[in-house]
């Protein structure tokens, strides 16, 4: 939903004002689909976590509460020391342990209208890279949330990984994105009950650049289904020189750089029926929320 913003306390202070067209685009698209579960990407964390209660209160306001709510701190904007864009420098925002302009730039947050139990919640955002010791393998975070719709209890698996892009050529954020995205497929084998991935996984099973054969991996993973949710806008604003199937695309960027692609993804698990999906993206729609489209499945709760 790109609910960041270029310095700490920004985004609260747009949310407070009430004003802003941005976040008042943002509220009025969740309004409108009516989750009952949804995992926010780029929304900046902060340690009260006051802008998020802010947001909460805001969707209130509008005539949906989402009351429960988990945002892990992230590893986005956190300093690494590193010259990880290979340009002479370590201070640049990508080298950070993910990318951003200050420590909790560009987090992410899960938020329900059923009931979390925050001592089952597990975090692995500080779990390490396997490919670069000094790095944590989660760029932003990686977070598994337990919410007990009625009397299932339905996992969220929440990530947003890097994209294979900005590392100065040296290939280490292809190889970031993919490690990203095969945790989770280490995470399915380990996995008990239903489940459903909700993430930017930053890759395009065809198109664009990054380690397809990762994602699509995953996608084939008998533990989970890939209900393929489409939109007409998608259609309408396909690139032509893309391979995949454009209805599928969820982010609308400028041709050929790198042009729009598949990259936010809705994973139920297997056992899991089902009802409906689809990305609100209509024809000719402005991305005032968002460059990123809400990507939604609806499922029948066993």
């Amino acid at each position: 939903m790109e609910l960041d913003r270029k310095g700490p306390g920004l985004l609260l202070r747009d949310i407070q004002a009430g004003k802003n067209k941005q976040v008042q685009a943002v509220v009025a698209q969740i309004v409108a689909a009516k989750p009952d579960i949804i995992a926010i990407q780029r929304f900046d964390w902060d340690a009260r976590l006051d802008a998020l209660t802010a947001f909460q209160k805001a969707l209130d306001q509008a005539g949906w509460p989402l009351p429960h709510a988990v945002a892990p701190r992230p590893n986005s904007g956190v300093p690494s020391g590193l010259d990880l864009n290979n340009n002479g420098r370590t201070t640049d925002a990508q080298d950070n342990f993910g990318y951003g302009l200050f420590p909790g730039n560009r987090g992410l947050a899960v938020l329900s209208r059923y009931p979390v139990d925050p001592d089952q919640v597990q975090n692995f955002t500080a779990t390490p890279s396997a490919i670069h010791p000094d790095l944590p393998l989660h760029t932003v975070a990686f977070v598994e949330v337990p919410v007990l719709v009625k009397e299932t209890v339905i996992t969220v698996l929440a990530s947003h990984a890097t994209a294979p892009l900005f590392d100065g050529g040296t290939g280490l954020n292809t190889r970031r994105n993919a490690e990203e995205i095969d945790f989770f497929t280490k995470r399915l084998a380990q996995m008990t009950g239903p489940f459903v991935i909700a993430a930017n996984l930053n890759l395009d099973p065809v198109d664009g650049e990054g380690d397809h054969a990762v994602i699509r991996k995953l996608l084939a993973d008998p533990a989970l289904q890939d209900p393929m949710p489409i939109s007409p806008g998608a259609v309408r604003a396909a690139d032509a020189g893309h391979t995949g199937d454009p209805a599928t695309d969820t982010a609308d960027w400028p041709d050929g750089k790198p042009g729009n692609l598949r990259v936010s993804y809705v994973l139920p698990s297997a056992d899991l029926t089902v009802l409906e999906s689809g990305v609100e993206w209509e024809v000719d729609q402005d991305a005032t929320a968002s460059k990123h489209r809400l990507v939604w499945v609806d499922i029948a709760i066993p």
